[in-house]
């Protein structure tokens, strides 16, 4: 969003251990998701 207090949201993310992304588009948002995707662990069940 433009009215988005982005450092705002990066320190609320600081504070709590997370991490902060920031999208200005949706092809940006389906990137970052990828980022987020592939830092996940992989669980095998049977």
């Amino acid at each position: 969003s433009v009215d988005a207090d982005i450092p705002r949201m990066r320190a609320v993310a600081e504070a709590t251990g997370g991490q902060h992304f920031h999208a200005d588009d949706a092809e940006s948002l389906i990137e970052i998701f990828r980022e987020i995707a592939s830092t996940l662990p992989v669980m095998l069940t049977e």
